[in-house]
């Protein structure tokens, strides 16, 4: 068996463990030390921890397995649905020493690595972490109304992030937002600070119900005063924040709460979609990622600068993006501000009653962009996008929750020799820069002509500006 090469050995276990990767392969790690490396290199590549206590000394058992190790998963289990403030109090102890006891014992690796081989941490990673907490199955209804703030959010002290050791062996963080209990954004943001070589970073963040303005005004604050503190990663590349929670009303006529603030002048900022703007413009940030967003202009140009909605004109006055190449926006029908970025008349479609656990009104009455709401957006956008130096792809999409595809607008655009995934790609022109601005079958809009002119101005001679509609048709092409 020490006859056959490593590489031989470890496509045999491939073979052996199956397409699923269930089978156990640990009884062949007894053959030889050779099949023993094949083995662990595979079983420890990708490892689940529900309790981290033991981490450290399982995967410093063995040589091979603290070289293997790539992905790292931290299930935190709790133990209440915190119904009072003692049980809040105990719960989040669980999910901070958790997550302490897993970063000290990393931090302790990094270091035994350093002195044993007197190579760099790195040889430790690079490590993919995601953390995760894992809620009770079904939550109290009284608690799950009653204590929505004290019960879903664990936020830590500051002296006790402090004391989180830094560092260096983790270049994919993931923090995940599942179930009704989560990490508040903040905190999530405070930790990833403590990787200092992170390479990507994807941040869920639980979203509160409409009906909750002021809790939803204070986690939507409270996550841009994170990405604020992002700024300590000058070196991070790519960003991921991903929106879940609250739903768009199933009611159009439904006035939405406003979660910007005023800057004291009168103008009302959304502060998330600001932060992100300035981290893009002050960091080395290369990819880009809002996925399920509230998105306002604040996000594409500084508003407390020049507030007028409709005035491109002062575009020299913005600053750049100067190294984003990848931008991927799944936006809101719902803007930070309240208002819809879809109209309609209400009268073309008649309400109904759905029992969901409960009646719910659906009356979902808008399914036309607005020209008052979305033609500036829209523009912000593209003008935004002449400041991206080394813009390669832009893929801006707002699909309404409720339509399943019927009503999607997606503004597009492409750096000559990027290849196209969309359904329309073997009709486009591929070796030229090009805008593509794409309606669904229902959707009923015409792209503004301002719109169009900063679109070809961007694509530039040669290039091209497309509108398609229904997938695969071409309404005009500019030139």
């Amino acid at each position: 068996m020490d006859k056959l090469s490593f590489e031989v050995v470890s496509l045999i276990l491939a073979e052996l463990r199956g397409p699923d990767g269930k089978s156990k392969l640990a009884p062949y790690s007894t053959i030889s030390r050779q099949w023993q490396a094949a083995v662990e290199r595979q079983t420890f590549a990708s490892l689940t921890l529900k309790d981290p206590g033991p981490f450290q000394a399982v995967i410093s058992a063995s040589p091979f397995r603290l070289a293997a190790l790539r992905h790292l998963c931290l299930v935190v289990g709790l133990p209440t649905d915190s119904e009072s403030w003692a049980n809040q109090h105990g719960t989040q102890w669980v999910v901070f020493s958790s997550i302490a006891s897993l970063l000290g014992q990393l931090d302790t690796l990094e270091k035994n690595t350093q002195d044993v081989s007197h190579c760099s941490a790195a040889s430790l990673g690079p490590i993919c972490l995601q953390i995760t907490l894992q809620p009770r199955e079904e939550p109290c209804e009284v608690s799950w109304h009653r204590t929505f703030l004290l019960e879903r959010y664990f936020k830590f002290l500051d002296e006790d992030m402090e004391a989180l050791p830094k560092l260096r062996c983790v270049s994919l963080l993931e923090l995940s937002a599942i179930g009704h209990q989560t990490i508040h954004p903040f905190t999530s943001c405070q930790l990833a600070t403590h990787f200092s070589t992170l390479q990507s970073l994807k941040l869920e963040y639980l979203d509160p119900g409409s009906i909750r303005s002021p809790l939803r005004k204070i986690i939507r604050s409270s996550l841009a005063d994170g990405i604020n503190c992002l700024g300590q990663l000058s070196h991070l590349p790519e960003l991921t924040i991903y929106r879940t929670g609250s739903k768009e009303p199933s009611n159009h006529s439904f006035k939405n709460p406003c979660l910007e603030v005023d800057d004291g002048t009168g103008v009302t900022i959304d502060l998330l979609c600001e932060s992100v703007r300035k981290l893009a413009e002050t960091s080395r940030l290369v990819k880009l990622k809002l996925w399920n967003e509230l998105i306002s202009p604040d996000l594409f140009r500084d508003r407390r600068q020049r507030p007028a909605i409709n005035d491109h004109e002062d575009q020299e006055e913005q600053k750049e993006w100067p190294s984003l190449q990848r931008l991927e926006i799944l936006a809101s029908m719902v803007a930070p501000s309240g208002r819809w970025y879809y109209t309609g008349n209400k009268d073309d479609i008649k309400p109904e009653i759905y029992d969901f656990g409960g009646d719910i009104l659906v009356h979902d009455w808008r399914r036309s962009p607005s020209p008052k709401v979305f033609d500036p957006l829209a523009m912000d956008l593209a003008a935004a996008v002449k400041r991206m130096p080394r813009l390669k792809t832009c893929e801006f999409c707002i699909e309404p929750e409720a339509f399943a595809g019927l009503i999607i607008i997606t503004l597009d655009c492409f750096e000559a020799g990027e290849p196209l995934e969309m359904a329309h790609a073997s009709q486009v022109d591929t070796t030229v820069r090009r805008w593509t601005i794409s309606e669904s079958e229902h959707t009923n809009w015409k792209a503004p002509k301002e719109l169009i002119a900063i679109c070809a101005d961007w694509v530039g001679p040669g290039g091209k500006v497309e509108v398609w509609r229904e997938g695969n048709t071409l309404v005009s092409l500019i030139p």
